[in-house]
């Protein structure tokens, strides 16, 4: 460099990186000035010495970072300084970018997974959203066909009913009424003998029949006459004047009765469902009381509903008014109740018991001495007509009554005109051990016991006995029980699934189906057999979804 010109000596005094790259290194710079002066031959050794023990000092500073700069004035160095600061602040700018774009790398992935996670959710929902829409289309279509099957099959039943049917609310029936073989010829002779019931045994004379029809009879009974009158006035009008047929030995035991529909008349056969649990299975009077307004009673017996799920009971003879054979079944051994003398005594187990309208006192119903049977307790001290006769006829035939023998005995018969002992149990005697217990359950006790109050209290008590039953039967029944349960299927009706007749395979079937009953109820017209396809179909599908 040229003589003469003042030197400022520039020296790094440190150097470093924090991490960076060389690129990234900015130095600090340290300066020395000296006071500015024109560098001249000094005029003695003295100043000349001075200068150069001034110089020396400054050789020890590292030469190799050395800068000699210009001599610079105030703006140049303000200049200096506010390039200095802002290399500073580009490095810590530059440090803060470069964390943010490794924030930025580290949540990309995240955020472009959540998105692509959102976008998928929305679009599924929407295409689920889709699905449901054309299946709730799809069930209201089926329902709809439903619909028009259960409409169909209701109106041919109502149909058929039409075609079958007549308006039987001006009809009555007539039984008893004496046969003649001419009827067979022309239905004019029947005619004839319903209009003479009418003048003789009504005092009805010129009654309007528009129809009069004989069904079948059999060689008990003669066939009941069917009457269609013009009007249901005159329907009233023979109602009400039947009781007089009882007044006339010609038609005593003719019955008039009120037309009933055959489901009616079904319902109302000798088994009916009269008290809750318990089935009726009985043998009413034919003929009626002159005095009687409903009925003039029979003979009948309740049964529980349970008995007919492990015994077959059946009717074995209601031949003889007022006496009534029921044949209880079991799967080792068989019982009679309700019986009256020899005839069934070969099958089983025979029971007798009822309203006898016997006042047998302290008569004795064995043969002392010559029957091994314990004296009975007597409440009643009273005799009758009926009694003797019932006495006769259980010492002949070795039954003797429970009465007073076994368990509680009580009045069965209480009124307001006094009480007594008409009502008995009665069993072989043979038999008699069979027999653990023996109640006499007075109505108001049960009355008071049930919380009920019946407008009229009857008049006669409940005989209640507990019978032995064969081990074997029991064991059997007991089995029987087991192997119903074990074929009972549980469903989970409280948690039905969504696909619950809905998959594409049922919805095929379903339609084959529909199909099926429509072809049943229009072709075959068999209802029951359409009925029976819709029936599989969900007992199928409930097995595959809903079983336990």
């Amino acid at each position: 460099m040229a003589t003469g010109m003042d030197l400022n000596t520039v020296s790094t005094g440190q150097l470093f990186s924090n991490g960076h790259s060389s690129s990234d290194v900015i130095g600090n710079l340290f300066i020395e000035e000296k006071p500015s002066s024109t560098r001249k031959r000094p005029n003695s050794g003295t100043e000349s010495n001075t200068e150069s023990a001034e110089a020396k000092k400054l050789k020890t500073v590292n030469w190799e970072t050395q800068t000699v700069l210009p001599k610079m004035g105030e703006s140049e160095m303000f200049l200096f300084s506010a390039i200095q600061n802002l290399a500073n602040n580009i490095s810590v700018s530059f440090n803060m970018m470069n964390n943010r774009m490794n924030q930025l790398e580290a949540n990309l992935e995240e955020k472009i997974s959540a998105n692509i996670e959102t976008a998928l959710k929305t679009h599924i929902e929407k295409e689920v959203g889709k699905v449901k829409q054309e299946l709730k289309d799809d069930m209201v279509t089926m329902n709809l066909k439903i619909d028009n099957v259960q409409k169909s099959c209701e109106n041919l039943i109502l149909e058929k009913k039409d075609e079958n049917s007549i308006d039987i609310r001006n009809n009555v029936i007539i039984k008893n009424l004496a046969y003649d073989e001419k009827e067979k010829d022309s239905a004019e002779v029947t005619m004839n003998k319903v209009q003479t019931l009418f003048r003789d045994g009504l005092s009805i004379p010129n009654v309007k029949i528009q129809k009069v029809t004989r069904k079948n009879g059999n060689e008990r009974y003669n066939g009941v006459v069917v009457v269609q009158l013009e009007d249901n006035e005159q329907k009233k009008d023979i109602f009400k004047n039947k009781r007089n047929l009882k007044n006339n030995p010609a038609y005593k035991k003719v019955y008039i009765d009120n037309d009933l529909p055959v489901e009616t008349r079904m319902f109302q056969g000798s088994q009916k469902p009269i008290i809750d649990g318990y089935t009726w299975i009985g043998n009413n009077r034919e003929n009626l009381h002159i005095n009687a307004q409903r009925g003039s009673g029979g003979v009948g017996a309740f049964l529980k509903n349970d008995l007919f799920e492990f015994y077959d009971i059946t009717t074995l003879d209601n031949s003889v008014e007022d006496i009534l054979w029921i044949k209880v079944k079991s799967k080792s051994s068989d019982f009679i109740l309700c019986v009256a003398v020899y005839c069934n005594q070969s099958i089983g187990n025979i029971v007798i018991c009822g309203d006898f309208n016997s006042r047998c006192g302290n008569k004795s119903d064995y043969i002392e001495g010559v029957d091994e049977i314990s004296p009975r307790s007597v409440i009643d001290m009273n005799e009758n007509y009926n009694g003797d006769l019932f006495i006769d006829f259980l010492t002949n035939i070795n039954f003797a009554m429970l009465n007073g023998r076994i368990g509680i005995n009580d009045f069965t018969y209480i009124s307001p005109q006094g009480k007594s002992v008409v009502d008995y149990m009665c069993v072989p005697h043979e038999q008699f051990n069979d027999f653990l217990d023996f109640k006499v359950l007075k109505m108001i006790d049960i009355i008071n016991q049930v919380n009920y109050n019946p407008e009229k209290i009857p008049d006669h008590s409940i005989l209640l006995c507990e019978i032995k039953v064969p081990k074997v039967c029991i064991e059997r029944n007991t089995q029987t029980i087991d192997e119903t349960t074990s074929n009972t299927r549980k469903y989970r009706v409280n948690n039905i699934p969504d696909n619950f007749l809905l998959d594409s395979a049922i919805r095929d079937r379903i339609n084959e189906t529909i199909n099926r009953i429509e072809n049943a109820i229009n072709v075959e017209n068999n209802v029951q057999s359409a009925f029976d396809e819709f029936c599989v179909l969900l007992k199928d599908e409930m097995d595959d979804k809903l079983l336990k």
